[in-house]
């Protein structure tokens, strides 16, 4: 039996290492074993079938043998097509309510997974949806980082037992909190403002040290080359003009060519802005991903000195 994880575009090697399958689409992984408490997916589906299609018909013409005569439908879809999700699942709620079944697209379970990537589609049975809505992300920042990024950024960081981690743009919290949740280091999150990560971290019910430090703080913090740092670096925005932006950057990376062990895992939305402070450090390896218009560089930096 076979089942596929979805994940964010470009962070699928996250999700293969942490099913040990395979990518067989975008953003799509094979696995065998019933691993459901992903921290690196979006949804998880029992495989049914699988077809390459050139039109909607198609899709609904080889339409798999189904277990059940009561289910619902749900449709996602990745690529360029002439039909929306929305489309199929209506179409398919026809289709099948003409051959006998009962269909209520409101149905939590079953449910009919019909999975969309360019021109291959996946059928399955729904077994979790919307994994990355963290039960504990109830008072975010507007700039917030996405569980599955912070995710990945731990992945790309080779967080470790013992591992001392450090996220000194705490905000929100989501990267200390996904990391304190995996129970293998310390955890220290930093910032001018942790009203929002602290209410999360309760809620998560995990152990993190805080503290309200300013940048030029860290090197009294730590000893050196005794951390890692995993961390969503600030962007250019209406409340930040790019000089600040520079200034926070320089401070951080002077900071963090004293403190960081080995390597750290930053997250941006503009690589090339770092290019000018990466004296002590070179990139190592990188994941793309985006989120609407939007696309973040999860980047692991190896330090050089």
């Amino acid at each position: 039996m076979s089942y596929i994880a979805t994940t964010l575009e470009g962070l699928e090697e996250v999700t293969k290492e942490e099913t040990k399958g395979k990518v067989i689409a975008r953003g799509r992984i094979e696995f065998e074993k019933e691993l459901f408490d992903l921290t690196s997916a979006k949804e998880i589906y029992k495989l049914i079938k699988k077809i390459e299609f050139k039109q909607i018909t198609d899709i609904l013409n080889n339409l798999p043998e189904l277990e059940v005569k009561e289910l619902g439908i749900l449709c996602t879809r990745i690529g360029t097509h002439h039909f929306k999700s929305v489309d199929v699942q209506y179409q398919m709620k026809a289709y099948l309510q003409a051959k006998g079944y009962t269909i209520d697209l409101k149905k939590k379970d079953p449910i009919l997974y019909i999975d969309i990537v360019d021109n291959t589609c996946f059928f399955g049975y729904l077994i979790k949806k919307e994994i990355y809505k963290r039960n504990y992300r109830i008072k975010l920042v507007a700039d917030t980082v996405h569980p599955l990024i912070a995710n990945a950024a731990l992945h790309l960081a080779d967080y470790k037992k013992n591992d001392l981690l450090v996220d000194p743009f705490v905000m929100d919290g989501i990267i200390v909190i996904e990391a304190a949740l995996q129970k293998k280091g310390k955890v220290f999150g930093y910032g001018k403002n942790l009203r929002c990560a602290k209410v999360n971290a309760k809620i998560a019910k995990i152990d993190i040290e805080w503290g309200d430090y300013s940048l030029d703080w860290l090197d009294t913090k730590f000893k050196k080359e005794s951390v890692k740092i995993v961390t969503y670096l600030p962007s250019v925005s209406k409340t930040k003009l790019e000089n600040q932006v520079k200034t926070i950057y320089k401070d951080f990376f002077h900071q963090a060519e004293f403190i960081v062990k080995k390597e750290m895992v930053v997250i941006v939305r503009n690589k090339d802005f770092l290019k000018e402070y990466l004296t002590a450090f070179t990139l190592e390896k990188e994941y793309q991903t985006s989120l609407g218009e939007t696309t973040y560089y999860i980047l692991a930096l190896k330090r050089t000195i």
